[in-house]
């Protein structure tokens, strides 16, 4: 179908943002898993981004979630990286959680009364973060992976990680795995909210390779209600 009003071919284009910023948000809470596993270390700024994403429950736009400048810039990195086809080895863990945290947020999405366990837990985690020095503060990181075991962990599909068993094993590693990936399947819910599906990972790889490659060239991102 032709855009010829150039409001509606705005609007296009801003969708496709939004999905693709939201879109962002599972891979690099995937990544994070991925190098926790592997290197039993991660990017705190982008660790911290994808726990912090948690915490807006009543965003107002897709910019709300991921409000930081650069908020999800390593996610959008790795879009731009795996769908150009640069690195596609170096991320398939990566891709693989991703793909992972979208079916498993689409399992959650029927379940309304896990759905508002999550919320409500997650607000007591919010309402916590002041008495510690950080969201990423152990006690913290350890209430969210609790809220992932006790909600995401009953169902019978389960997200296999993968690593280096000496990093796994640590409780510390395992509780920021299991955070990282509440991080992402919050960020799979608004990628599908705002009109994401999986098929567009394969059809509309130009388009989103396209937005993540704009919104990395941003400097300031500019919020349009």
């Amino acid at each position: 179908m032709m855009l010829n009003n150039p409001l509606e071919r705005e609007s296009v284009k801003k969708k496709t943002l939004d999905q693709t910023l939201a879109l962002a948000g599972v891979f690099q809470a995937a990544r994070m898993v991925d190098s926790i596993a592997h290197r039993g270390s991660v990017p705190e700024s982008s660790y911290k981004e994808s726990i912090n994403s948690l915490f807006n429950l009543d965003p107002s736009s897709v910019n709300d979630v991921y409000s930081e400048d650069h908020a999800a810039q390593l996610g959008l990195d790795i879009i731009e990286q795996v769908l150009s086809q640069e690195k596609p080895g170096q991320y398939a863990e990566t891709i693989r959680y991703t793909l992972a945290l979208i079916h498993l947020e689409k399992m959650l999405s029927r379940k309304t009364e896990l759905l508002s366990t999550i919320r409500k837990r997650v607000e007591t985690s919010k309402g916590q973060i002041k008495h510690f020095d950080s969201s990423l503060h152990s006690a913290i990181i350890s209430k969210l992976a609790c809220i992932y075991v006790d909600t995401l962990g009953t169902f019978r599909f389960r997200i296999q990680v993968r690593g280096n068993a000496n990093y796994l094993q640590n409780p510390i590693n395992t509780d920021r795995v299991r955070a990282s990936l509440l991080a992402g399947i919050r960020s799979a819910m608004l990628w599908r909210q705002l009109g994401g599906r999986r098929w567009q990972l394969f059809f509309n790889r130009s388009k989103l390779l396209q937005a993540a490659h704009e919104l990395n060239r941003q400097d300031d991102r500019i919020i349009i209600h």
